[in-house]
């Protein structure tokens, strides 16, 4: 009988290491697919926020254009008399 316990034991030691290691594979896994990831995803990060500032620049620029056109036109108005 203390045999048959102390095999129990010992399975159950083996059982908990087993679970434990399956968890830091799992863990491993996850960080270097992570990792592997971010890697690829970074350059096409780096592409939109160059697209995005180029986007933001066209975009402030049609606006300056916009105001100086306004201005203009209302300087032609006033200065032929139409205000």
């Amino acid at each position: 009988m203390p045999v048959a316990v102390r095999l129990v034991e010992a399975l159950a030691i083996v059982t908990l290491m087993a679970l434990i290691t399956c968890v830091s594979l799992g863990v491993v896994i996850a960080q270097r697919t992570l990792s592997l990831t971010i890697t690829f995803i970074e350059p096409a990060a780096n592409i939109l926020d160059v697209v995005l500032i180029m986007t933001e620049k066209a975009l402030v620029g049609a606006l300056v254009f916009t105001v100086t056109l306004i201005n203009t036109v209302s300087s032609a108005l006033h200065m032929i008399g139409l205000h």
